[in-house]
């Protein structure tokens, strides 16, 4: 048997996974994590580094909507050209919104968002070995107080997280 370290990162939600225990000799022990691949597998203690992009929803869909508007399209290109010939691991959208209206509606306003930027991204973006991940996090991790009406501008935004 041979010890084995690695990291992988997990967007924020529920993953089946099955779990199996072994035992060898009396002072070792081990577990091995089966689960379908969520990502690429990192290199043991490789760090990555990151950029993270936080985008006002109204820059990029109309209120209530999840279709991409024309300019939204020129500006997720004008990001994708900002990243140049750097070698892009992986690309994490996330979704957020403010607290008006019911939180099941909210959470999947803030997928079917992710989930457009992260089609237009495949479209833009050519390289078939970048991985793209869209997370809807509804109105549960606001930056700002939702009771006002600048607080919950703040809230609807979209975390676009490019790691190298």
């Amino acid at each position: 048997m041979e010890l084995t370290k690695d990291t992988i990162a997990l967007n924020k939600r529920e993953y089946d996974i099955k779990l199996w225990y072994f035992q060898g000799m009396p002072d070792r022990f081990g577990f091995i994590f089966d689960s379908k691949l969520i990502g690429k597998l990192s290199a043991c203690n490789q760090e990555l580094e990151n950029t993270e992009i936080k985008l006002q929803s109204h820059l990029l869909f109309n209120v209530g909507s999840y279709t991409l508007t024309g300019e939204a399209n020129s500006l997720l290109s004008e990001i994708v050209d900002s990243i140049g010939d750097r070698e892009v691991k992986s690309i994490d959208v996330i979704g957020h919104t403010d607290n008006v209206g019911s939180e099941t509606d909210n959470m999947i306003l803030s997928e079917r968002r992710a989930s457009a930027i992260v089609n237009e991204l495949r479209k833009i973006i050519t390289d078939s070995s970048v991985i793209i991940n869209a997370t809807g996090m509804g109105e549960d991790a606001p930056i700002a107080t939702n009771e006002t009406s600048e607080g919950r501008n703040k809230n609807r935004r979209v975390e676009i997280i490019v790691k190298y």
